[in-house]
């Protein structure tokens, strides 16, 4: 039985995933976009996410309307590519009770709070690509260095000459540090995974602008946003694979979307809106 249809006309998407752009040296400036169609997780690539219109642009939690068609060089179940122009409907603002809205359109999915039992399902036929995880806890936030450079491979689609396209110049910051959330679930191990979410790359900016250019008190702000989101007994995530990695790693999988709600879901819980 297919997970969803091959094409889907005219679908509802419920957007709830935006990670930080990435370059592609095909498409240029990328973004992993994912939400809920028809009850069911659905991920839509390409999506250059800054060079749609304004029209076009959605938030986090977000319906959209827009064609899907499998796509057919990936096997992950979830994946499809989007064949029309994406129209946006309502927003679910997290204001007055937004976040049991916002909650009612995801309870149609799993929430897993065992990794093993999910990372096992993953290497098994549909091949599962995106899931939702409560962590048991959460026990530290990590930041790492790496290259501050986009790669030349990464640079090569802005240098490109195209004749039907103004391509401009490359805008996108590359993040200098990488960042992970270290947890636990109920099968009580230790697990380190990369959190690659938008939010995390913008308050990064926001905080370094903030400090004056000065990283090590951007990143302290940044430790402790999401140390109070640690904090908030209903956070859980979003994590998803990469196609490389889907297979051969023993745990593919990375957290694409950190999601706490605030005290509009649960009366016993004072936690403001982080973003």
């Amino acid at each position: 039985m297919d997970y969803l249809p091959e094409h889907i006309e005219s679908a509802r998407v419920l957007m709830t995933i935006k990670t930080y752009p990435s370059l592609s040296q095909k498409y240029g400036e990328l973004v992993c976009t994912a939400g809920v169609c028809n009850g069911k997780l659905v991920r839509m690539y390409p999506i250059q996410f800054r060079d749609l219109s304004d029209y076009q642009k959605f938030k986090k939690f977000q319906w959209i309307e827009v064609s899907l068609q499998k796509r057919k060089k990936d096997f992950r179940p979830e994946s499809y590519t989007p064949v029309r122009e994406i129209k946006l409907c309502e927003h679910i603002s997290p204001e007055k009770d937004g976040w049991s809205k916002r909650m009612k359109e995801l309870s149609s999915l799993t929430m897993h709070d065992n990794m093993r039992e999910l990372i096992n399902i993953t290497k098994q036929p549909p091949y599962p690509s995106l899931a939702m995880v409560k962590p048991r806890e959460i026990i530290d936030f990590k930041i790492e260095s790496c290259s501050r450079e986009w790669t030349d491979a990464q640079k090569a689609y802005f240098q490109q000459p195209d004749l039907f396209k103004d391509i401009g110049p490359l805008t996108l910051r590359k993040l200098p540090y990488k960042y992970s959330y270290r947890f636990v679930t109920k099968d009580e191990q230790e697990r380190t995974l990369m959190i690659e979410d938008w939010e995390i790359g913008a308050l990064y900016w926001n905080c370094l602008n903030d400090a004056d250019g000065n990283e090590d008190i951007a990143n302290q702000k940044v430790k402790e946003k999401y140390m109070a989101i640690a904090g908030n007994p209903n956070t859980f995530f979003f994590v998803g694979t990469t196609l490389a990695n889907h297979v051969q790693a023993p745990n593919p999988y990375i957290i694409i979307g950190v999601v706490a709600p605030n005290s509009s879901y649960n009366p016993n819980i004072v936690q403001p809106d982080l973003f």
